[in-house]
């Protein structure tokens, strides 16, 4: 018998359709959407750009008012479905005219929604992100380096050149998210793995049942 009957859980079984979803089209190839245009699934390597921007939607800095709208048409043109990334010196003059259509649609997007897209498209991206380690702990590789050393020691046919294309860090983070899990629980079967989607619709419902109490005043008597 369960510990815990699932089926009480406010939005659990719509967290786990949506994770499942997720997870499976990753991998059938099926064309990622934003604001309802097509845009290039999150690679580790628009990953790094975002970073070397210091985009807010990955968390980089706090979003700023004075500086959303830049901040917006930078994330959709990381993005751009071209046949090379946007952020190349090589694009081709089809490139070059499908990135001026692209972007004119991308201005016409209302701030508010678009927002609400970008932030909703990275939750689902980071889905099967490994939970972080202590925030100032010192970095001494980037995660491109840490990815490729990962990866490509396991999987046949990734290239560990980050200048090639495809290589490593051009993995969706929605599949290559799921395959470092994929290791981990070979490495050790007993490995703690967690559901971001239906994990929050139960932390949530437990918070309900169980609420924090305030806490009252030390009588100084």
């Amino acid at each position: 018998m369960p510990l815990l009957d699932t089926s009480q859980i406010p939005g659990y079984a719509e967290a786990v359709a949506r994770q499942d979803l997720v997870r499976d089209a990753a991998f059938l190839g099926v064309p990622e959407t934003l604001c309802g245009l097509v845009v290039s699934p999150l690679t580790f390597r628009h990953l790094l750009w975002l970073q070397t921007i210091q985009s807010p939607f990955i968390g980089c800095r706090p979003p700023d008012l004075k500086t959303m709208a830049v901040d917006v048409a930078a994330f959709f043109k990381t993005l751009a479905p071209l046949s090379h990334p946007s952020y190349m010196s090589h694009l081709s003059p089809a490139d070059l005219e499908d990135l001026k259509t692209f972007m004119a649609k991308v201005g016409r997007l209302k701030g508010p929604v678009a927002l609400k897209a970008i932030r909703e498209f990275v939750d689902e991206s980071f889905l099967d992100a490994p939970g972080g380690g202590d925030g100032s702990a010192a970095s001494y590789y980037s995660i491109g380096a840490a990815l490729t050393h990962r990866l490509c020691a396991h999987y046949a046919g990734l290239d560990p050149n980050p200048m090639n294309y495809p290589a490593a860090v051009d993995i969706p983070l929605k599949a290559g998210f799921q395959l470092i899990k994929c290791l981990r629980r070979e490495e050790n079967p007993k490995a703690i793995l967690f559901n971001g989607f239906s994990d929050r619709a139960k932390g949530r419902w437990l918070n309900t049942l169980n609420p924090i109490s305030p806490i009252s005043p030390i009588s100084p008597n």
